[in-house]
């Protein structure tokens, strides 16, 4: 009797083990399909294309006035990044939103930007502000890549 009693347990501890590891197991799929789509949408901005664009952003000196360069390409990035993002309007709307919001508030800071630095102080104090907005926006990028 104690034999089948002890049979019967084994056979339960098994089949929620089998269930356990099944659940594990598509948990850490999703994550992985996660993680191949958000890299498919952001790991070229990410690596190459943000990176650059902000590095591109200088500026030139004309009659007597210093004038922004690479906001145009940086404003273009970041609205395509945007649309392409529209994935995770469908799948994930509070992280579409979160994104697209501080997308768009980037944005208006470039564009708010472009004709207003027009000396060295103001340019060191966008060149700063610049990086952290885009310090920011990674944040928000390697929050989700991490969560799944």
């Amino acid at each position: 009797m104690w034999s089948n009693i002890l049979s019967a347990i084994a056979i339960i501890l098994s089949v929620v083990t089998f269930v356990i590891s099944l659940i594990f197991e598509n948990i850490k799929l999703k994550r992985e399909k996660n993680s191949k789509i958000f890299q498919d949408i952001y790991f070229k901005y990410m690596q190459f294309t943000i990176p650059k664009a902000e590095s591109d952003i200088n500026y030139i000196h004309t009659n007597d006035r210093i004038k922004l360069t690479g906001i145009t390409e940086m404003t273009n990035i970041l609205k395509n990044l945007r649309k392409k993002s529209s994935f995770y309007k469908f799948t994930d709307k509070k992280f579409y939103k979160k994104l697209t919001e501080y997308i768009m508030e980037v944005e208006d800071y470039y564009s708010r930007k472009l004709n207003t630095v027009d000396d060295n102080e103001k340019y060191d104090k966008f060149k700063s502000e610049s990086k952290e907005k885009i310090s920011k926006l990674y944040k928000i990028l390697l929050k989700k890549l991490n969560k799944g």
